[in-house]
């Protein structure tokens, strides 16, 4: 098998190794079918100038993995013009995809959808809505012509059925839906139809406007996200366009709150952060309102259970929201975490907390470190490894100097939030790779062209914001 070969199979295991935290979790059987991430542009040409432009990404495009991950994508959306451009192509073929690119897609807003399932032979795609009649008839004729066979019926796993079609061009299978003034287009049939389904006209107020569906990234904590952490269903993040660096920047996040929220406005402290694993790929922690007195099984169900926040819930603390990598034999999963600040707890009270958690979520762990907080997580691993963090065996977050993470304890907030979208792709590299290698009996270390990629990752943008709550709004810079 050649190098792109190996690398597009391998795509396959790396993508689908992204949906194991949902499986190895119970989440449920009959789980919506709603897209994980959901990214809105509004021009198309600023995708186009990233990818043919940006100096980060013009380095990424030497790598194998871009092969194994883009080669099969960009023709089709996104021109390129380099050797493997539809646009170097004097075909009919060829021409035709570009009419389309020029005529559809291109100085228009698209939007790029991630859906975190089992199964699915690519987990991306890509929507355009609010075609005009010239636009839908260039569509219908890319359809038309590279058409293969009748209509494929899809059936998802919440029980919605439909079809699709199925095309081919350039020896590349597509599977794609066009209803009415919207076109959607990806690998898997389950991902386009339902794409196809939130088509509709968006109003994008940002360059770029990135929806994260937090119930879906994290089901198995989602009956607390917002009481601990005040966060809702979804989490909008806008970026603005850099128009001299070719590249999008984080803006000011605006989020609404309730009116009985349970920010309060305090310095992290330093002994939480100090437990926080330096490769987090996300954090998100929360000064908020608790139970009053000491921690007690009763008073954690109460919180858990109340629905208002009365004088009972007083108490000034930190939650800490957290999704980290750990090992587990020959295995490397993505998994999280909640870490509340408690003071220090006896035995008695960790098992009766256990237990309330688990009337919640199933089957959970508990464990108190460095004697002032609680970690609840569904991995055994989890709590070993920020137990490790605690007895300094390990790096914390804090250790990574260029990441100012220590600015959390000397300035008062409400709430924090941390990403890094480069290390956590670097781990569904080494996640994909490992799989791989144990179906394909392939060495357990990595080749070079793979860590060479990984460290081409590390080198995005991590983002560490922080905002305090004020008139029912919170701003996050």
């Amino acid at each position: 098998m050649g190098k792109i070969g190996f690398l597009a199979s391998l795509t396959f295991a790396l993508l689908t190794s992204a949906v194991g935290f949902a499986e190895n979790n119970a989440a449920p059987k009959e789980r919506a079918f709603k897209p994980s991430l959901v990214a809105s542009v509004k021009n198309s040409q600023n995708v186009y100038n990233i990818v043919s432009k940006n100096k980060w990404f013009l380095d990424f495009r030497q790598s194998p993995l871009y092969y194994g991950l883009l080669y099969d994508l960009y023709p089709t959306l996104f021109s390129l013009p380099d050797e493997f451009s539809a646009s170097k192509d004097s075909s009919w073929s060829g021409r035709l995809i570009d009419y389309v690119y020029e005529s559809a897609l291109k100085n228009r807003p698209v939007q790029v959808f991630y859906y975190q399932q089992a199964r699915l032979s690519s987990p991306w795609g890509i929507s355009a809505s609010g075609l005009s009649g010239a636009e839908s008839k260039a569509i219908d004729q890319l359809i038309k012509l590279f058409k293969m066979g009748e209509d494929k019926d899809v059936n998802l796993s919440d029980g919605t059925t439909g079809k699709i079609s199925l095309i081919e061009i350039k020896a590349q299978k597509w599977a794609v839906k066009k209803d009415g003034s919207c076109f959607s287009i990806g690998k898997d049939p389950k991902v386009v139809f339902a794409m196809s389904r939130e088509c509709k006209p968006v109003k994008i107020n940002s360059d770029l406007e990135v929806d994260i569906n937090l119930s879906m990234l994290f089901p198995g904590l989602m009956m607390v996200r917002e009481k601990v952490v005040g966060l809702g269903e979804s989490m909008k993040v806008p970026f603005q366009w850099n128009g001299n660096e070719n590249r999008f920047v984080l803006a000011p996040i605006a989020m609404g709150l309730n009116k009985d929220n349970i920010f309060v406005s305090k310095k992290v402290a330093t002994e939480l952060l100090k437990i926080l694993p330096s490769d987090s790929h996300f954090f998100v922690i929360g000064n908020i309102k608790i139970w009053n007195g000491a921690m007690t099984v009763e008073s954690v169900k109460n919180f858990l259970t109340s629905n208002k926040r009365t004088k009972d819930f007083q108490k000034q603390a930190a939650a800490v929201l957290l999704q980290i990598p750990v090992k587990a034999g020959d295995k490397l999963e993505t998994e999280n975490a909640l870490i509340i600040e408690t003071g220090a707890i006896n035995q008695a009270q960790l098992d009766g907390i256990g237990k309330v958690f688990e009337t919640k979520f199933g089957e959970v762990f508990t464990r108190p470190v460095c004697g002032r907080s609680l970690v609840v997580s569904r991995s055994k691993e989890v709590l070993q490894k920020i137990q490790n963090v605690c007895d300094r065996k390990s790096p914390s977050i804090l250790d990574r100097s260029e990441l100012k993470a220590s600015e959390l304890s000397s300035q008062e907030n409400s709430m924090s939030f941390f990403a890094d979208v480069g290390r956590w792709m670097s781990s569904k590299i080494e996640q994909g790779y490992l799989s791989k290698a144990k179906q394909a009996k392939l060495p357990p270390t990595m080749p070079e062209e793979l860590t060479k990629s990984q460290k081409l990752l590390d080198q995005l943008p991590k983002y560490l914001v922080k905002g305090s709550a004020k008139d029912q709004n919170l701003i996050l810079k």
